[in-house]
């Protein structure tokens, strides 16, 4: 797949549709646990969960990138990524800032 791409161009193709789809070639390496190992995916309380378990490591930041689907619709990524930027602000920091 990414050998057909000319070399010049490869890192393009890499990270083309990085953090909002896939193409679908590439979806099946994309298990539930790799999601679970690589993202901060899941409820309010398991967020702050894997928050504090990450803190406790000696982790000092945290970077949070809103979400996509995996289309390329900008209309419906900006909705979704204001939701999520939504849930993040009233519902996740609030409940992690009372746990430290």
């Amino acid at each position: 797949m990414i050998e057909a791409t000319p070399a010049d161009r490869r890192h393009q193709r890499i990270h083309n549709g990085h953090n909002t789809w896939m193409y679908e070639a590439e979806e099946k390496f994309v298990t539930p646990e790799l999601i679970q190992a690589v993202t901060m995916t899941g409820t309010a309380d398991e967020i702050v969960a894997r928050l504090n378990a990450l803190d406790a490591t000696g982790l000092v930041d945290e970077l949070f990138i809103a979400p996509g689907p995996l289309n390329r619709d900008e209309a419906t990524r900006a909705e979704i990524g204001k939701r999520a930027i939504t849930a993040l602000s009233e519902r996740v920091l609030p409940l992690y800032a009372q746990t430290v």
